[in-house]
């Protein structure tokens, strides 16, 4: 009888090491194999029109900082965030300086295109500092300034975006004021029309 009960302990042992043995290694009991991972939180997300990086850990709405539409790294942009309708759309733009001092020269860049105003950041703020009247807009559909479409009469043309700069202009505080044009290429030739009949360019760079 004892050599029995022995033998009974033994399988019931065995049985155990053996359910042991199905987990694997290193799973704590109760939970499924199959069971996903808890998903990562978000670093980023679209703000609006344009991309924003959102701060992990707050408390509230989240913080909301600018991303290089290059790199996709945050940027930080000490000059001023305007906004502002024109020739039926919204543009977004970079702003600095003095713009009641009617002595300092006027500057409007332009970027390139899949660009954005925020790879002027450095030039808009620096110039700011250095006594210069400073524009930088994100061109229709880049950055954070409206996506134009067919729908809205927006026909991609070149004489479309010559029009839609023109709007800017005359919207923003360059209205009326000769202004150093300084651009990375995007629709050059276009540019270079819009200055010659809005006749307010004082020169390229």
């Amino acid at each position: 009888m004892a050599r029995s009960s022995s033998r009974a302990s033994a399988g019931a042992g065995g049985g155990g090491r053996r359910a042991a043995a199905g987990r694997p290694r290193g799973l704590a009991a109760g939970v499924s194999p199959s069971s996903p991972p808890a998903p990562a939180p978000s670093t980023s997300q679209p703000g609006g029109r344009g991309r924003v990086a959102v701060v992990a850990g707050a408390t509230s709405e989240p913080e909301q900082r600018p991303v290089d539409p290059v790199t996709g790294l945050e940027v930080e942009e000490r000059s001023e965030r305007r906004a502002v309708e024109a020739g039926g759309l919204a543009w977004s733009y970079l702003q600095a300086g003095d713009w009641a001092d009617a002595t300092r020269t006027n500057v409007l860049c332009l970027h390139g295109l899949l660009c954005s105003a925020a790879s002027y950041r450095e030039v808009v703020d620096g110039l700011g500092e250095r006594g210069f009247n400073v524009v930088a807009p994100d061109w229709p559909g880049h950055g954070s300034s409206e996506v134009p479409s067919a729908a809205g009469g927006f026909d991609f043309s070149p004489a479309a975006y010559v029009g839609a700069l023109e709007a800017f202009v005359a919207a923003s505080p360059l209205q009326g004021r000769p202004f150093v044009l300084v651009t990375q290429g995007f629709v050059l030739g276009q540019v270079r029309t819009c200055g010659r009949r809005a006749g307010r360019s004082g020169g390229l760079t």
